[in-house]
């Protein structure tokens, strides 16, 4: 399987360009090739606990960077302007006043940055800027007599947020692995749990999970009694222990769910219900289920589906209350024994942007105020403020902001009968003259990405735009 660039699929578009140019087809509107070509500014958004700021990563002179805007006045208070070899990868609040980010590093020959494995903080007015945790961490080197951090060879990630402690989290450490000279994050060796002071760095280890390269579901008050992890022969597994001192073993095996495939996917706050993805026998496609460890009673949270689970969204308890699928256009499945908030919110949200995803990217402690994306097949993405009391939206910003909407072209689901018996399920989209347009037929990827949805795709507009 090939492998191409960015650089080199935009030559061979632009071969296809050319030659489409010499066939003398005429357009109502020529969009400029690098409105295609350019990412997106906006990239999301994220509240603080007290909704009083939000954070949001968003590009600008081929850079990522973070920043911070008080929702009072709508002003940028502070942010993080990485140099031109990094960009913000990832970023949470570690409480009201503080924030942690990632960076990820750009090489030459690589298309994607990749990530430094390091944790930032920084506060909101842009003071207390510190690398937290990562292999350039220890402070010894900027002359301090007792060290407080230390260098480490490993990948940090917030794994959780703890409850009344406002100065520590808990992070997971995953240890490089050394081969030759140099180090590399081949998620084989067991991860470290620590609780991470926010402002100074300062770890204190929790424990050593031996699960190597597991993915951890903590809850809410930081006990962790369910994770994920691939065994020797690439198999995904569901993990439970009764207690920190207890062996791992299968959730299958310690509940009795009969399932090809399983792995967790989250636990509520409460700690007391942990949700399972995968298909059970008898069913074809992929769901959510419910484990309530009061009852050990088991449910799917969704009924009638026509495709795989493709996402959920969690309310406000960290319970799994809603599921999206795409049979063609954007399906929304909502638990019927749930009351949450957050169901009737984006129920209404739904029908205010009838015909478009909608997701909640974003809500405050309070659930008074909430981030809101929109998107479509010709809309690259919009972000919303919305005020659950007063119920007014109010227009943040725009993924791809110089793209109008209305001058694109929408997909169109399509399916085709095959001669063996099988319907293949795509997108059409058209060009502002169809009659005698060429067709592109682009296949999906894989073995990951097995599927295209019905989004926004620069590609397809990009060639839609020269008449194909």
């Amino acid at each position: 399987m090939l492998s191409w660039s960015i650089a080199a699929r935009a030559t061979c578009l632009a071969i296809l360009f050319v030659l489409n140019a010499l066939n003398s087809l005429v357009f109502a509107q020529q969009i400029p090739l690098d409105d295609f070509l350019k990412h997106s500014d906006y990239l999301d958004a994220k509240l603080s606990p007290d909704g009083k700021h939000f954070a949001t990563r968003l590009r600008a002179n081929e850079r990522i960077y973070l920043q911070v805007i008080r929702l009072s006045d709508g002003k940028a208070v502070s942010g993080v302007n990485p140099d031109r070899y990094n960009e913000i990868v990832d970023y949470d609040w570690a409480n009201n006043e503080r924030l942690i980010y990632s960076y990820a590093q750009k090489y030459p020959d690589r298309d994607k940055p990749i990530r430094t494995g390091e944790l930032f903080g920084i506060s909101v007015d842009g003071s207390q800027a510190e690398l937290l945790a990562g292999f350039r961490a220890s402070d010894e080197r900027t002359g301090s007599r007792i060290s407080s951090r230390e260098d480490a060879n490993s990948t940090f990630e917030l794994l959780k947020t703890l409850e009344g402690n406002k100065k520590e989290v808990l992070i997971i450490e995953y240890p490089w692995e050394k081969k030759g000279l140099y180090f590399y994050d081949s998620r084989d060796r067991n991860p470290v749990v620590s609780r991470m002071n926010v402002y100074t760095g300062r770890k204190k280890r929790v424990e050593i999970v031996e699960l190597p390269g597991a993915n951890l579901y903590p809850a809410k008050n930081g006990e962790i009694r369910f994770a994920t992890y691939w065994d020797d022969q690439a198999n995904i597994q569901a993990m439970f222990r009764a207690g920190p001192d207890e062996a791992w073993q299968s959730v299958k095996e310690a509940f009795d769910i009969d399932a090809k495939t399983l792995a967790v996917v989250g636990v509520n706050d409460s700690g007391n219900k942990v949700y399972l993805s995968g298909t059970l026998p008898g069913e074809t496609f992929a769901n959510i289920t419910e484990l309530d460890l009061t009852t050990l009673e088991t449910r799917q949270l969704f009924s009638d589906i026509e495709s795989d689970i493709y996402s959920f969204s969690r309310d406000a308890k960290r319970e799994v209350v809603m599921g999206y699928t795409y049979p063609d256009a954007v399906k929304y499945h909502y638990d019927p024994t749930s009351n949450a908030p957050f169901i009737k919110l984006h129920k209404m949200l739904s029908r205010a942007f009838k015909g478009q995803r909608v997701s909640i990217l974003s809500m405050d402690q309070a659930q008074t105020v909430a981030i809101v994306r929109v998107l479509s097949s010709i809309n690259p993405g919009e972000l919303y403020l919305f005020n659950t009391q007063t119920k007014q939206a109010q227009f943040l910003a725009a993924s791809y902001s110089w793209i109008d909407p209305a001058a694109m072209r929408p997909k169109k689901p399509v399916s085709v009968e095959t001669q063996d018996g099988f319907t293949v399920h795509g997108y059409l989209t058209l060009p502002n003259r169809a009659d005698k347009a060429p067709l592109m037929v682009m296949p999906h990827g894989g073995p990951h990405g097995v599927r295209d949805y019905p989004h926004f795709d620069w590609e397809v507009q990009l060639l839609a735009h020269q008449g194909y």
